[in-house]
């Protein structure tokens, strides 16, 4: 599937059009009809109509889930992850990426090395006031859009106090096996194998062999 990451598609706008980079700096959400056009146009490229996409922060609110209705596309699952507000600040302002590779990496869990820490830089919406600015339009709006599209939707928790919650610390492949198991349903047998599925399938092919031997196709 194709990737696509909706802050960065804002971003590059954003060059081009300074009332965009107001909204994206300030931590406020970039209007409904904005976001949708800048998407559709992304879409309509043919590597989106061929392989599917993978949409990473949107819908943002419950019109742009309706608006990917209106234009036939298709939505399999939506992954909500539900993370502690403390644990989402925590893990965005300590953000930072390399301007030469973009590769991103985190004062704390991931420092970048030596050679790099001095040139990484910090986003300027990725200040803690901006992030809490940002998670209180997020509340605003989440419920409405998960009733939306209530039949497709897979929460994981994190570190949010439920009594199915990862660990606030829980490592990021832990989190993706997680998303995976919750996508692929019983099809996937995670990065641990099951030893009731095994057993189960080796049962499974003792009868099937035993009934070939008992009653032989002749």
């Amino acid at each position: 599937m194709v990737h696509i990451p909706m802050g960065d598609l804002l971003r590059a706008r954003a060059k081009f059009l300074p009332e965009l980079g107001e909204f994206i700096s300030n931590g406020r959400l970039v209007p409904d009809d904005v976001v949708v056009s800048v998407l559709k146009e992304r879409l309509a490229d043919s590597d989106c109509a061929s392989r599917g996409v993978l949409l990473d922060g949107f819908p943002r609110t419950r019109a742009q889930a309706e608006s990917l209705q209106r234009v036939g596309v298709e939505i399999s699952a939506v992954l909500h992850l539900q993370v502690a507000d403390d644990v989402v600040v925590d893990r965005i302002a300590g953000r930072r990426i390399d301007p030469l590779s973009g590769k991103i990496y985190h004062v704390k869990d991931n420092p970048p090395p030596p050679e790099i820490a001095g040139r990484v830089i910090q986003r300027e919406d990725d200040t803690p006031e901006k992030i809490r600015r940002r998670l209180v339009t997020y509340h605003q709006e989440r419920d409405a859009i998960l009733e939306f599209c209530r039949d497709t939707v897979r929460t994981i928790h994190v570190g949010d106090g439920s009594d199915e919650a990862l660990p606030a610390d829980v490592r990021p492949l832990r989190v993706f096996d997680e998303v995976r198991k919750a996508v692929e349903g019983d099809t996937y047998w995670g990065s641990v194998i099951r030893s009731e599925i095994i057993a189960k399938a080796c049962a499974d092919l003792d009868s099937e062999l035993g009934d070939a031997h008992e009653k032989p196709d002749i």
